[in-house]
C-alpha cells in the first residue's frame, strides 16, 4: 500500500489507500561483511521497525539511528519498516545501509597489536614495557575507578567508557600500574589521632580519681620512691 520508489534515502513514502495500513519490506542480500542501517528521527518516530521478524526497540533519545544487521551467509535480512496509525506519508530521512570496509579496520588493529605494550600482572599490579618510540595513550580492560598510580605517583586517569586510559609517561619505557584506595591514608591518620585522643581522655578520667599512687602501685619500687 505505499506507491512506488526509484530510492530511498531522503525519499518520501506515501500510502496509496489512506485507510490502509502500509509497510515497506526491503531484503538484504546475504554476506559475510558487517552492514549497518542508518535511519533518521522522522522514520523512528513514524514507523515500527522490525529485523527478520524481531521489532527493533524504539529508544527514548532524539536523533538518528544506527543498527547492527546480523552476519548470514547464507539468507537475506528481512526489514520490515510499516507504518504508524493515522500517519499517510514518511520522510525517509538519512535512511541509507552501510558496510563496513574491513581492510582498514584490520590494519588499524594489527597496528595497534604490534605497538601494543607488553604487561606483567602481579600482587595486584600491572607492569607495562613500552617501545622506545611509543607515545600516546594506553587503554586497559580495567573498570574505572578512582585511585590508580603509575610507579606509587598521582596520574589523571582517564575513563574510556568504563575502563581506564592514561598517558604513556615520557620519562621511562616500563612503568607499574598499582591500586590505592582513595583516602585511606588520611583515614589511617585520623583513626590513630581518635585512639590517641582516646587513651589521653581515659588517663586524665584515672588520674584525679585515684590519684598518682594508683598508677604507681605496680611500678618497681626503686621507681616508686621518686615519685613519693
Amino acid at each position: 500500500n505505499v506507491k512506488p520508489l526509484t530510492t530511498l534515502t531522503n525519499a518520501i513514502a506515501t500510502k496509496k489507500d489512506k485507510k490502509l495500513g502500509a509497510t515497506i519490506t526491503l531484503n538484504v542480500n546475504p554476506s559475510t561483511e558487517q552492514r549497518y542501517l542508518v535511519m533518521g528521527e522522522n522514520m523512528r518516530k513514524n514507523m515500527a521497525i522490525s529485523i527478520n521478524n524481531v521489532p527493533l526497540k524504539n529508544d527514548p533519545d532524539n536523533g538518528s539511528k544506527t543498527v547492527s544487521l546480523p552476519i548470514d551467509a547464507e539468507k537475506p535480512t528481512t526489514v520490515t519498516l510499516t507504518f504508524n496509525r493515522n500517519i499517510d506519508q514518511i520522510d525517509l530521512d538519512h535512511f541509507a545501509l552501510y558496510t563496513l570496509n574491513r581492510q582498514p579496520f584490520e590494519q588499524a588493529v594489527a597496528a595497534a597489536k604490534q605497538h601494543a605494550p607488553k604487561q606483567v600482572v602481579k600482587n595486584g599490579s600491572v607492569t607495562l614495557t613500552t617501545r622506545q618510540n611509543n607515545s600516546g595513550y594506553i587503554m586497559l580492560t580495567i573498570p574505572y575507578e578512582k585511585g590508580w598510580q603509575v610507579d606509587n605517583k598521582q596520574v589523571k586517569i582517564q575513563n574510556y567508557r568504563g575502563f581506564i586510559g592514561l598517558k604513556v609517561p615520557s620519562a621511562s619505557l616500563k612503568f607499574t600500574l598499582s591500586y590505592h584506595t582513595p583516602g585511606i591514608k588520611a583515614g589511617w591518620t585520623v583513626t590513630s589521632l581518635g585512639l590517641i585522643g582516646l587513651i589521653a581522655l581515659a588517663f586524665l578520667e584515672y588520674w584525679p580519681r585515684n590519684g598518682k599512687h594508683a598508677v604507681l602501685v605496680n611500678w618497681p619500687a626503686r621507681f616508686r620512691k621518686m615519685w613519693q
